[in-house]
Protein backbone atom coordinates (compact mmCIF):
# COMPACT_ATOMS: atom_id res chain seq x y z
CA UNK A 1 0.00 0.00 0.00
CA UNK A 2 2.81 2.41 0.91
CA UNK A 3 4.68 1.68 -2.34
CA UNK A 4 1.55 2.39 -4.37
CA UNK A 5 1.01 5.70 -2.52
CA UNK A 6 4.63 6.67 -3.09
CA UNK A 7 4.27 5.86 -6.79
CA UNK A 8 1.19 8.08 -7.07
CA UNK A 9 2.87 10.93 -5.24
CA UNK A 10 5.91 10.71 -7.50
CA UNK A 11 3.67 10.65 -10.58
CA UNK A 12 1.64 13.67 -9.42
CA UNK A 13 4.79 15.57 -8.47
CA UNK A 14 6.41 14.81 -11.83
CA UNK A 15 3.36 15.95 -13.78
CA UNK A 16 3.12 19.09 -11.68
CA UNK A 17 6.71 19.98 -12.39
CA UNK A 18 6.23 19.32 -16.10
CA UNK A 19 3.30 21.71 -16.33
CA UNK A 20 4.66 24.51 -14.16
CA UNK A 21 8.30 24.79 -15.20
CA UNK A 22 9.05 27.31 -17.94
CA UNK A 23 11.26 25.86 -20.64
CA UNK A 24 13.15 29.17 -20.92
CA UNK A 25 13.93 31.21 -23.99
CA UNK A 26 14.41 29.46 -27.28
CA UNK A 27 17.25 30.09 -29.69
CA UNK A 28 15.12 32.37 -31.84
CA UNK A 29 14.07 34.44 -28.80
CA UNK A 30 17.70 35.02 -27.90
CA UNK A 31 18.59 35.91 -31.50
CA UNK A 32 15.68 38.37 -31.65
CA UNK A 33 16.75 39.98 -28.39
CA UNK A 34 20.36 40.29 -29.60
CA UNK A 35 19.14 41.99 -32.77
CA UNK A 36 17.04 44.45 -30.75
CA UNK A 37 20.08 45.28 -28.60
CA UNK A 38 22.18 45.86 -31.74
CA UNK A 39 19.50 48.16 -33.18
CA UNK A 40 19.33 50.12 -29.93
CA UNK A 41 23.11 50.60 -29.84
CA UNK A 42 23.14 51.62 -33.51
CA UNK A 43 20.31 54.10 -32.98
CA UNK A 44 21.93 55.58 -29.86
CA UNK A 45 25.24 56.06 -31.67
CA UNK A 46 23.65 57.50 -34.81
CA UNK A 47 21.50 60.03 -32.95
CA UNK A 48 24.47 61.04 -30.77
CA UNK A 49 26.66 61.84 -33.77
CA UNK A 50 23.83 63.69 -35.49
CA UNK A 51 23.42 65.71 -32.27
CA UNK A 52 19.74 64.78 -32.23
CA UNK A 53 19.04 65.15 -28.51
CA UNK A 54 15.40 64.09 -28.69
CA UNK A 55 16.24 60.99 -30.73
CA UNK A 56 19.15 60.12 -28.44
CA UNK A 57 16.94 60.60 -25.39
CA UNK A 58 14.47 57.96 -26.61
CA UNK A 59 17.14 55.28 -26.23
CA UNK A 60 17.25 55.63 -22.45
CA UNK A 61 14.94 55.43 -19.48
CA UNK A 62 13.51 58.91 -19.07
CA UNK A 63 13.14 58.95 -15.30
CA UNK A 64 14.66 60.85 -12.41
CA UNK A 65 16.96 57.95 -11.58
CA UNK A 66 18.74 58.24 -14.95
CA UNK A 67 22.28 59.46 -14.34
CA UNK A 68 24.74 60.64 -17.00
CA UNK A 69 28.42 61.07 -16.16
CA UNK A 70 30.83 63.41 -17.90
CA UNK A 71 34.60 63.62 -17.51
CA UNK A 72 36.85 66.44 -18.68
CA UNK A 73 40.18 67.74 -17.38
CA UNK A 74 38.76 71.27 -17.58
CA UNK A 75 36.11 70.57 -14.95
CA UNK A 76 37.26 71.68 -11.50
CA UNK A 77 35.74 68.51 -10.06
CA UNK A 78 36.89 66.35 -13.07
CA UNK A 79 33.68 64.32 -13.12
CA UNK A 80 30.19 65.76 -13.39
CA UNK A 81 26.97 63.85 -13.15
CA UNK A 82 23.47 64.80 -14.15
CA UNK A 83 20.30 63.25 -12.72
CA UNK A 84 17.42 63.05 -15.18
CA UNK A 85 17.30 64.36 -18.73
CA UNK A 86 16.09 67.83 -17.72
CA UNK A 87 19.56 68.61 -16.37
CA UNK A 88 21.18 67.73 -19.73
CA UNK A 89 19.27 70.23 -21.83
Amino acid sequence: MLNRLNSWLILIFSLGITFFIDAGPTGSDIADEKELIRQLIHNETETYYKQDFDGWRKNFVNEDYFRQYGYWDGYPEKVRYYNGFDTLQ
